[in-house]
């Protein structure tokens, strides 16, 4: 359910069972994380993300306070599948490459 996926998400902890280049999400308070992700040579890059906006079940957008190794914003939407099928997740992602591109 949409309801049950999207408080999963929020969980920012969560991501890193999932998502295999992020090794842990800290949550600092409500609205502030801070991230340590796998980066190409054997490396990490690390940043605080504050979320900048939600609606309960529907969304969740951020985006990374000054001094990120890797910039970056982004938002997850939550919707419902026809035919009560579960849930639809779309995920919008913007980043600076620490390489560049």
């Amino acid at each position: 359910p949409r309801a049950e996926l999207f408080a999963y998400w929020r969980d920012f902890a969560n991501l890193a069972t999932f998502m295999d280049n992020v090794e842990r999400v800290d949550m600092l308070d409500e609205k502030r994380s801070h991230w340590v992700v796998k980066a190409p040579g054997d490396r990490t890059v690390e940043w605080d993300a504050v979320i900048t906006e939600e609606r309960e079940g529907e969304y969740i957008a951020w985006t990374s306070e000054d001094g990120a190794d890797v910039p970056n914003s982004g938002r997850i939407d939550f919707r419902d599948a026809q035919g009560d099928r579960g849930t639809i997740v779309t995920a919008t992602i913007l980043y600076d490459p620490p390489a560049g591109i």
